[in-house]
């Protein structure tokens, strides 16, 4: 005895114009391109204070800043650990309205922002040498 599994449709896909057509579901993709979509990381050299090293990296998209991630910070201690997660999300958003190093300092936490802005320097430079930015 055979068993027949039930036809399923098939969402039918159609691509015009740069409009992406999906079973009813339309997608547009006008303004893209493969240039924008390229997205690339850079790893600034770690830099180190009296409380410890500090890195960023940088993922670049479309010639800007569009993420930033600090793998290495202070965490020996309690208060490091405190300071820098009331700091780095601030760092963060500054560096992404920014697109540069030059972020204010955050209060408490001088060490980890000048260290930041030098490893953020250091990311920077390698995308522009790369031709990212």
């Amino acid at each position: 005895m055979t068993t027949r599994l039930p036809q399923r449709r098939i969402a039918r896909l159609t691509a015009t114009a740069g409009l992406v057509s999906l079973g009813g579901i339309a997608l547009s993709l006008a303004g893209t391109s493969q240039a924008q979509a390229k997205t690339l990381s850079y790893k600034g050299s770690v830099d180190t204070n009296r409380w410890g090293p500090v890195e960023a990296v940088i993922t670049v998209s479309g010639g800007r800043i569009v993420g930033v991630r600090i793998p290495v910070s202070p965490n020996h201690t309690n208060r490091s650990v405190q300071i820098n997660n009331r700091a780095i999300p601030l760092l963060k958003a500054e560096t992404l309205s920014a697109q540069s190093a030059r972020v204010q300092n955050v209060s408490g936490a001088t060490y980890t922002v000048i260290s930041y802005q030098h490893s953020l320097q250091s990311a920077i430079d390698k995308a522009k040498s790369a031709g990212a930015l």
